[in-house]
């Protein structure tokens, strides 16, 4: 019964095989390579001595003990002396640390903070204050102000006499109209040297601000001025 049994699963695998010849062929070639690896398997299985004695003799020979570093006599050191050195060691820096640069900040010129386009302004001071040094080694002078600093303060005073000479023309300008009549409400309007004229007209270079009860405000050149009804 059994062998007909298994007879018969033999016929029916030998069926799907001729059935997929594509599937056939796949089945031989892994059937190929677990051959060939049983066989490196068991091959492979031999005597550990025998495949050390098949190596090279360098590749094959034990590797040398390693001898131990002799261990030399410990010198006993006074207590003076152990102190005396880890007093030196804490003093001496390390040869790699580069040594520590202290800078003074005191006394330092007012000019030193504010002028930004000078990259060596702390080299600038040192060599004015070493020049102007008197005898205990202080300075005795302020360094010059740098060009910046100069240009600075010139443009600075220039702009106030450009200021000063626009207030006088204004000034003088103004004088030559005369406020008539205003009229305020919703859209105020004001009769300026026989003109009518609303607030964000422009009137003789003068730009009307805002319209009031008998007082105009004008602006000219960034500068306000007020027109009152005599």
């Amino acid at each position: 019964m059994a062998n007909a049994v298994l007879k018969e699963k033999l016929e029916l695998f030998k069926q799907q095989l001729l059935a997929d010849k594509k599937k056939t062929v796949v089945l031989g070639v892994l059937f190929l390579v677990l051959i060939v690896v049983l066989v490196k398997t068991f091959a492979g299985s031999g005597d550990p001595d025998a495949a050390v004695a098949d190596l090279p003799p360098a590749v094959a020979a034990q590797p040398a003990p390693v001898t131990p570093i002799a261990t030399t006599p410990t010198v006993a050191v006074p207590s003076s002396t152990a102190a005396q050195s880890a007093a030196v060691a804490l003093r001496e820096p390390a040869t790699d640390d580069e040594p520590l640069k202290v800078v003074p900040i005191a006394n330092l010129p007012r000019t030193l903070e504010r002028d930004l386009f000078v990259p060596t302004q702390w080299a600038r001071y040192e060599s004015n204050r070493s020049a102007a040094a008197g005898a205990d080694g202080r300075s005795t002078s302020q360094p010059a102000p740098s060009v910046f600093w100069t240009a600075l303060v010139g443009g600075m005073k220039d702009y106030h006499a450009i200021r000063q000479r626009e207030a006088g023309e204004i000034t003088q300008e103004l004088s030559s109209l005369t406020l008539q009549s205003t009229m305020t409400g919703p859209q105020p309007l004001a009769y300026i040297s026989g003109r009518l004229v609303h607030e964000g007209s422009e009137i003789n270079g003068f730009v009307v601000m805002r319209i009031a009860d008998r007082r105009v405000t004008v602006r000219k050149y960034g500068q306000t001025r007020t027109l009152t009804m005599q």
